[in-house]
């Protein structure tokens, strides 16, 4: 049996499924989605140059019912608490999905907006009150929980395994050394440094969230100018530090289905 644990924008949280009146009959939306593919075409040229993929927002449907005994009562409150969890107007929120059945993981949607809660029209002491709710997720990636770690030295490559299914975005600390500089030998990027005074430089390489602290200071301008706020490419990436110190890699899997 499936769950889904629904945390609006205000921190307030309902769970949808196993051990809750709110039972789930239709999940539709965590398979793959379709991707917008761009190419381009040059004169003369049979069919096309692939140039990349790119997800639009991830659309939810969950199709269920609240299940109470006839008390008319907890089946209005069991309604209220449904209603105002999913108000689209508190901003964003998140879910946590477990698929049940052989499987025990639990996966991370990200950036929710309820966009729809429909009850069926039906007598309101009815024990199976039907409900069609929509959810959109602005983060079209499925997130494994678990939280990926890799500590290595300087000069020696290491192997870092992305084991999901889409790149994904890391979290780098680097300590200590001169000038330091960390290579993804795998895709060719790179992010390197002009500093030497200490401290901990934190990198952070999500779209529409990078930064660059020191210390929890912003220094995005010690960033060396050819620098890539790389994410790790799927499958085995070889990382190498450069002028001393250590690095901590940091990052979870993330997939474009489940």
């Amino acid at each position: 049996m499936r769950t889904i644990v629904l945390t609006n924008g205000k921190g307030s949280v309902l769970s949808l499924g196993v051990g809750s009146p709110y039972i789930i009959e239709s999940l539709n939306g965590i398979d793959a989605i379709a991707a917008s593919v761009q190419s381009k075409k040059s004169p003369t040229q049979d069919g096309v140059t692939y140039l990349d993929s790119f997800l639009p927002e991830r659309l939810i449907s969950v199709e269920g019912s609240i299940n109470i005994p006839k008390n008319l009562a907890m089946i209005y409150a069991a309604r209220l608490s449904l209603s105002s969890l999913c108000s689209t107007k508190i901003g964003y929120g998140s879910a946590v999905l477990k698929l049940g059945g052989s499987s025990t993981a639990s996966y991370d949607l990200k950036k929710i907006i309820p966009t729809s809660l429909v009850f069926a029209n039906k007598d309101a002491t009815d024990p199976f009150q039907k409900f069609l709710l929509t959810l959109e997720a602005m983060d079209p990636y499925i997130y494994e929980q678990a939280l990926r770690s890799q500590a290595f030295a300087s000069g020696t490559p290491v192997s870092v395994t992305n084991a999901g299914t889409a790149l994904t975005p890391v979290t780098i600390s680097l300590i200590g050394g001169t000038n330091p500089r960390l290579t993804n030998n795998t895709t060719g990027e790179y992010i390197a440094f002009t500093y030497s005074s200490g401290g901990t430089i934190i990198v952070t390489t999500e779209f529409g969230n990078k930064t660059v602290t020191i210390s929890g200071v912003n220094q995005i301008g010690k960033l060396d100018l050819g620098s890539i706020f790389f994410q790790l490419a799927v499958g085995s990436n070889s990382l190498t530090l450069t002028g001393g110190g250590t690095a901590t890699v940091t990052w979870y899997n993330r997939l474009v289905g489940v």
